[in-house]
């Protein structure tokens, strides 16, 4: 399998020396010898610097680099020997390590990547331009080691030597920084101020020896978000349901982020090892407190976010409202809408299956009579919105009970956030969404799966099932379709033969593939289209 994503063309490219060498040397005679290169050059061929080696890039002139330097931060380095060689040419070429005093926080943030990993230059850093550009440098994503070496530059600032006299200001500018400021320095942080600095600490990568010190976190970790994970079952066991603002009378939704934690038991001399699930401990507390019935309520749901879809179990499914409007706003709250959530955030297949079942009786008693039409609004169209959520683990029997308008409204959002469904349920929910296809033009819902042509409107239509459209489907596609939906598919899963086929049904419409690759790069249109051309070895 390949993704058609930046990350994924080095490994494919890596693994063909022949494919390196013949790309790099038309690179030559389209772009020039890289000694040659201006700073316009360095940004167009940004995206494939990481192909080329070091010899090349060791001629690339430092006034040039300088000048796309804040271009360059995104740019991957599949092999240390290229990277090595790129970071020794901008560091060069912003006056050598010897001067790091004197760069300014754009350098260091347009440099990061490439200095990351080089304590000489991070250690000589200046210390204003270093403090200015620490909250830029937060938001990005940063390694363990990373954080380190920037921390211990932070810890040799006058402000950030004696941690005893960090205030709230100065916690807020330590930032992402305080999980690698190491356990003596927390320690002597004062509890007032680690108190009023709840949203810096909850993002930081604090280790448990570190958590531990603060004595009196756990009263507070409703608060901390992310930080839950450190504590041990017993420990939020020990946590009472007021402690941790379970309630469902307030509206905010609780901001907690649950782990599942292994633990060892003695049990005749023999050591079992146990899931003890945060979200259970949780979900448990609430049960005590509210009462089964209670505990099921949609507005808890909404409200407890996280943890109550990882602990609802299948006998949780039994539990849920009978009433038909009030069990579609449970499962809606339920419904996993956002794909980035943390594994332990997302219902079990198996239960969300069990739930899917469920709703589709309470559907099925009603659907017959038509009340459920696209044109209605307010919570019938959220119904079948919810339903939509589940379909894909259902029987694609129960599919064809749909009516067709419902049917056209709820195929393009099927599919986000399920998990545990396999391609070939995809492949089956993709060949009933081209079935049913709404046509606004005649206002009419009509058969794609056979056309001569699949036009940019009814990959829209697709969603995320665009990814499962087989190699003949890919070969009808025109070239608006393609066009407007090439870079949508760059993270789809697609086959070897997939690629083949939407490589040649690019190369159809675009007869002069490799020559517009190559004056193109910064177009991410076409760089999507050199991953495939470059997958399938036919860059002619």
């Amino acid at each position: 399998m390949f993704s058609l994503a930046d990350k994924n063309l080095f490994e494919i490219l890596w693994k063909k020396k022949q494919v390196i060498d013949t790309l790099t040397a038309r690179m030559m005679v389209t772009m020039g010898n890289t000694s040659s290169w201006d700073a316009t050059m360095i940004r167009k061929a940004k995206h494939i610097l990481g192909l080329m080696t070091a010899k090349h890039l060791k001629l690339l002139k430092k006034d040039a680099i300088r000048g796309a330097l804040a271009d360059l931060n995104n740019v991957e380095f599949k092999r240390l020997d290229v990277k090595a060689a790129m970071s020794s040419k901008v560091i060069e070429a912003l006056g050598g390590r010897e001067n790091a005093t004197a760069w300014t926080s754009d350098d260091i943030i347009n440099s990061d990547q490439f200095i990351r990993h080089s304590p000489w230059v991070i250690a000589r850093l200046g210390e204003s331009s270093f403090k200015s550009a620490l909250k830029t440098l937060c938001q990005k994503t940063m390694k363990r080691k990373q954080t380190v070496l920037y921390a211990k530059r932070l810890k040799k600032s006058k402000e950030f030597r004696d941690p005893s006299k960090v205030d709230v200001a100065k916690l807020r500018e330590i930032g992402c920084l305080l999980g690698s400021m190491g356990e003596n320095y927390i320690k002597h942080i004062s509890d007032d101020v680690l108190g009023q600095s709840i949203e810096v600490i909850k993002k930081s990568d604090l280790s448990r020896a570190e958590f531990k010190k603060r004595r009196g976190w756990g009263k507070v970790a409703r608060q901390l978000g992310t930080l839950m994970r450190v504590l041990k079952p017993s420990e939020l066991s020990a946590l009472t349901f007021d402690d941790l603002a379970l309630g469902c009378l307030q509206k905010t939704q609780l901001d907690m982020q649950v782990t599942d934690i292994q633990v060892r038991r003695h049990r005749d001399s023999a050591i079992h090892l146990s899931q003890h699930s945060q979200a259970n401990i949780l979900f448990d507390k609430v049960q005590r407190r509210l009462g089964v019935t209670l505990a099921h309520r949609p507005e808890c749901f909404l409200r407890w976010n996280c943890f109550v879809r990882r602990a609802v179990s299948a006998s949780s499914i039994d539990s849920l409202p009978a009433e038909r409007d009030a069990l579609i706003q449970a499962a809606g709250a339920l419904a996993d809408k956002d794909q980035n959530y943390m594994d332990t955030c997302v219902m079990e297949a198996s239960v969300a299956k069990q739930l899917a079942l469920k709703l589709y009786e309470k559907y099925e008693n009603v659907h017959q009579r038509d009340i459920l039409p696209v044109s209605v609004g307010g919570i019938e169209n959220k119904v079948i919105d919810t339903v939509a959520n589940y379909l894909a683990y259902l029987n694609p029997k129960t599919w064809e009970t749909l009516l067709p308008t419902q049917a056209s409204r709820i195929i393009p959002i099927v599919g986000l956030g399920v998990r545990g469904v396999s391609s070939r349920t995809y492949s089956k929910l993709k060949d009933f969404a081209l079935k049913n296809v709404y046509d606004e033009l005649s206002d009419k819902v009509v058969d794609r799966r056979k056309t001569p042509t699949l036009e940019a409107d009814d990959l829209d239509d697709l969603g995320v099932l665009r990814c499962y459209l087989t190699p003949a489907d890919l070969a009808r596609l025109t070239a608006a379709a393609i066009e407007s939906h090439l870079a949508d598919m760059h993270t789809c899963p697609l086959s070897v033969r997939q690629g083949r086929a939407l490589y040649k049904a690019y190369a159809n419409h675009f007869p002069y593939v490799y020559r517009d690759l190559l004056v193109n790069l910064e177009n991410s249109f076409f760089r999507e289209m050199l991953f495939v051309c470059v997958k399938q070895y036919r860059c002619d």
